[in-house]
Order: structure tokens, then C-alpha cells, then sequence
């Protein structure tokens, strides 16, 4: 094997250390913060230019603009995010990116083995989710150290290599091939910064010219955007507005960029920058030229992407299933594909309720929804049971077998939740005025704090089940315990506030205990979801 190839496969291997290190970085962040990154996602997310900031911090923190773009979509479908704000959200989100890359673009190599060595020992020793996420975190930021090192290091020799030669000169002279060429490599690795970072390294070991340099990043902008496109291509019509938006934002800006170039590159050249940092200036100014060039223009780019995805009747109203295709009954991966899907849907609406019920104790329009959508879930449960219960038994192998048997699990799991929230909110509501009361303010910081902690342990089962990974079922019981020692904790802190004769506490204390017992029984609900992967 030639020197060549092997440095080629070691720049391949960097590069998955490399989008490896980032993937642990980003979940990290995601499981530290739980349901509350996700509440404020939403609540942030209030006007254009709170959104902006809120984008580009988030995207800086995950160093992934295409996994906020997708968590974007994801609120938009379900209306907890409207399209102007959205829109701004994930200008933002892509401005936060070039920041990070920004950062990354610096001499950090030899942080690298403090953050591992650091995250090791957290992620090792830690006694909590918390601590774990951290240490995750750092162990990802160490291999996104030691994968930059290892590309830089290497990129210069395989710029000796005549095949790339070949090949960059051939994109040279063909912009539009070298576009298309970048676009699909970024879409590939669903990383615009992974592939920012590479481009900078091969720059900088002057294998790539800096004109060209700047026409990959102008690519690799433009494939960032493709995920978010493919993701929705099954979505309602809130979502496929923000993905396409986003790249409408990425193509306008490379038709406005390419033919400037030449002039770009002198300007950068004659600044006296080094050059790969002219790459990385380049890729912010990019990205803050586009936040500022489209964020007056937002409600005009709304207008245009309303009509391009009008909303449908059906969108709002329907809540019969979509996903449980009649002809794939005898077709089982297919229709366990199927029903998996359905169950998602399922579990979605569980957990736009779970995460607003905390606020039907003062709201009875949040209520009202709580019980409908409560409707909707036992109806698709039902219809998703009767569509497992018809699958061709008899061409079902045994890990089929245990896949239906899971989902059948977890539908019934979710019915359960959702009958919970329903009736048990109503009935709490319904003592709580019949009898004037209310929580008391340590009662109600309590209850607020498990309320977010179990919709964080929500969202982990939903991960999981579409996952099956083994790591994040011991996290979800890992989670349960610490779920049952708080719930413990409230009810001993309730226990004292009566002994005190806390006026509130005194009024309210069935109720809050009733509380209390809902959250265990959703708990044990949610947590059921790891012990058929473990078991498996």
C-alpha cells in the first residue's frame, strides 16, 4: 500500500474522528439540558431578533446549524414555532456555526488531552446524568482537537498526490461541478463544519487555493441545508417551509457570492490575513451577510413560502393514522416499519401535552387541549393495536416478533400516560377550585422541577425507542431512580411544610400528593421503554 493511500485513509479516519467528537459534543449538550433547552427553544423563540441570538447561541453550543435547523422543524410542526421567528432562528443557527468554526480554526490541539483525560474521569466518576453529559462532552471536544491535528498534519502530503491534484484542478475550472461536488460531500456528512474545518485545513497546507477555498465554503453552505430538507419530506407543511427557507437563504446568497470571488479574494489577500483564516472570516461574514441582508426581508420570504407549501385542512383536523398502510400487512418489516412510525406520532402528541400540562393548573384553554389531544392518542392507539394484532403472523421471525411485542408495549405505555394527564389534571383542577386552593410557592418550585425532569426522561425514552442503544436504556433507569429519590425528596419537604403548618400546604396537600403519585406512575410508564432493549 502506497504512502498516499494510507495517508488518505488516515484524513478519512480524521474526518470520522472528527463528525464523531462533534455527534458527542452535541448530544451531550442536548442531555444535559434536556426538556429545558427545548422549553426555551420554544419560549425564546418569540420575535425575529431574539431568535437570531438564540440561534446562534445554540448552534455555537451544539457546533451543528443542521441539528438546530431539524429541532426548528420539529417545534414548527407541531405549531410551537411560527414561521417568521423560525426563519430568523435558523439565520442564526448558521451564523452560530461559522462561530464555532471560528474557534476550532485556532491552535487547540493541545487542549485536546486535558479534555479527554477531564471527561474521562467526569463521565467515568459521575453519580448523575448531569455529570455524565459533561464529561461527554469534553471527551468530544478533545477528538475534535486531536481529528483537526491529525487533518492538518496530513493535509499537506496528500496534496502531493497528482490524482487530487487532478481533481482540484478539474473543479477549478468547472465552478458549478465544484459546488455540486462540496454540496453532496456536506450532505453526506450532514456536517457544514466538519467540512468548513477540512477545507481550512487544506488551505492552509496550501493543497487548495484560497479562491477555490472560498467557493467550497460556499458549497458546503448550501449542503448544510439539505438534511433539514430530506427530514420533512414526510412532514406537514410548517416544517418543509422552514427547511426549504433555509436553503432558499443558502442559494440566494451563493448566486450573490460566486461572481464576487475575485474581488473577495484580493480584498482578503490584501488584509494580510493568514489564509486559512481568511476561509473562516470569509465563512462568518458569509453567514452574518445573510442574517442581515434577509432579516428585514422575512415576512416577503414567509409570504413566498406559504404559498409554495399552502396549509391543508386535513393538517389541522385529521387524526386518523397515516402511516398504517393496509397492503404492507404482509409485508412485516415493512408494516412493523409502519406501525413504528405511528407509534412516533403517537408519542409526539404525549409529549406536546406532558410538556403544557404543567400549565393546566391555571389555564383552562391548556386544559382543553390537554383532553382532546388526549382523544386523539387513545384513538390511534387503538388503531395502531388493531394494525399490529393483523400482521402475518406466520412470516414473523423471532426478532420481529419481539419488535412488535415492544411497540405493543409502548402504544399501550403511551395510552396510559395520556389517560393520566387527562383525568388526572381534570380531577386536580376540579378540587383545587371546588375547594378555593392552591400549591403553596415551595410546593409549586417542586412540582415544577419534576415536571421538567420527567419530560426530559420523556424525551430520552422517545430517543430510545427509536434507537434501541443499549448506553441510553441504563441511562433512562439510571434516570428513573434519580426521578424516584426527587420524588421522595418532595414528598418528605411536603410532609415538613404541614408539620410547619404552611397555610397553602395545609389546603393543598391531597392534591399535591396526588400530583406527586401521577409523576411516579408516568415515570414508571416512560422508564418501561428500556427493559426490552436490555433484555434483548
Amino acid at each position: 500500500m502506497g504512502s498516499g493511500t494510507i495517508i488518505l485513509i488516515e484524513i478519512v479516519g480524521a474526518v470520522v474522528l472528527l463528525l464523531w467528537g462533534i455527534r458527542m459534543v452535541r448530544t451531550g449538550f442536548e442531555r444535559y439540558l434536556g426538556a429545558d433547552l427545548r422549553r426555551f427553544f420554544a419560549k425564546a423563540a418569540g420575535n425575529r431578533f431574539k431568535a437570531v441570538i438564540m440561534g446562534a447561541g445554540l448552534a455555537s453550543a451544539l457546533q451543528s446549524s443542521t441539528a438546530v435547523v431539524i429541532m426548528a422543524t420539529g417545534f414548527a410542526s407541531r405549531g410551537a414555532l411560527e414561521l417568521i421567528p423560525g426563519l430568523a432562528f435558523v439565520l442564526g443557527a448558521d451564523i452560530g456555526t461559522s462561530i464555532a468554526a471560528q474557534v476550532l480554526s485556532f491552535k487547540v490541539a493541545i487542549f485536546s488531552p486535558a479534555f479527554l483525560i477531564a471527561g474521562y474521569i467526569l463521565f467515568i466518576g459521575a453519580n448523575n446524568l448531569k455529570r455524565k453529559n459533561a464529561g461527554r462532552m469534553s471527551i468530544g471536544l478533545g477528538l475534535i482537537f486531536m481529528a483537526l491535528q491529525l487533518i492538518g498534519s496530513n493535509a499537506a502530503e496528500i496534496g502531493k498526490s497528482d490524482l487530487l491534484g487532478l481533481l482540484l484542478q478539474t473543479l477549478g475550472n468547472d465552478i458549478p461541478m465544484a459546488i455540486l461536488f462540496i454540496v453532496i460531500m456536506t450532505w453526506i456528512i450532514h456536517s457544514s463544519l466538519a467540512m468548513v474545518l477540512f477545507i481550512v485545513a487544506l488551505v492552509a497546507s496550501g493543497t487548495l487555493s484560497l479562491e477555490l477555498g472560498l467557493v467550497f465554503v460556499v458549497g458546503a453552505n448550501i449542503g448544510s441545508a439539505i438534511p433539514a430538507i430530506m427530514l420533512t419530506t414526510t412532514e406537514g407543511h410548517n416544517a418543509k417551509r422552514l427547511a426549504y427557507g433555509n436553503a432558499i437563504f443558502r442559494i440566494i446568497g451563493a448566486i450573490i457570492a460566486l461572481p464576487l470571488m475575485g474581488p473577495i479574494t484580493q480584498f482578503l489577500q490584501s488584509m494580510n490575513f493568514e489564509t486559512a483564516q481568511s476561509v473562516i472570516i470569509f465563512h462568518v461574514g458569509f453567514n452574518i451577510a445573510l442574517g442581515i441582508l434577509f432579516l428585514p426581508l422575512l415576512q416577503y420570504i414567509a409570504n413566498v413560502l406559504r404559498n409554495l407549501f399552502p396549509a391543508k385542512v386535513s393538517d389541522s383536523t385529521r387524526v386518523q393514522p397515516i402511516y398504517l398502510a393496509q397492503r404492507d400487512q404482509k409485508t412485516p418489516s415493512r408494516a412493523i416499519a409502519n406501525v413504528a412510525r405511528e407509534a412516533k406520532r403517537i408519542a409526539d402528541i404525549v409529549y406536546e401535552i406532558l410538556d403544557v400540562s404543567n400549565d393546566a393548573y391555571s389555564e383552562a384553554q391548556t386544559r382543553a387541549v390537554i383532553q382532546e389531544k388526549n382523544k386523539q392518542i387513545q384513538l390511534l392507539r387503538k388503531e395502531a393495536t388493531l394494525y399490529l394484532s393483523d400482521i402475518a403472523c406466520e412470516h414473523l421471525n423471532h426478532s420481529e416478533t419481539a419488535r412488535i411485542l415492544d411497540i405493543f408495549n409502548f402504544i399501550t405505555n403511551l395510552g396510559h400516560m395520556g389517560e393520566i394527564l387527562d383525568k388526572g389534571i381534570s380531577s386536580h383542577v376540579s378540587k383545587m377550585t371546588k375547594n378555593h386552593v392552591e400549591f403553596s410557592t415551595e410546593g409549586k418550585h417542586e412540582i415544577y422541577n419534576l415536571h421538567r425532569a420527567l419530560v426530559n426522561n420523556f424525551q430520552m425514552a422517545l430517543d430510545l425507542f427509536m434507537s434501541q442503544d443499549e448506553e441510553l436504556a441504563h441511562e433512562l433507569l439510571a434516570a428513573k431512580i434519580d426521578f424516584r429519590d426527587s420524588i421522595n425528596k418532595a414528598t418528605h419537604s411536603h410532609i415538613e411544610r404541614l408539620r410547619g403548618n404552611v397555610h397553602l400546604s395545609l389546603q393543598s396537600s391531597a392534591e399535591h400528593l396526588d400530583v406527586l403519585r401521577d409523576f411516579r406512575r408516568i415515570n414508571s410508564h416512560i422508564s418501561a421503554v428500556a427493559y426490552p432493549v436490555l433484555s434483548n
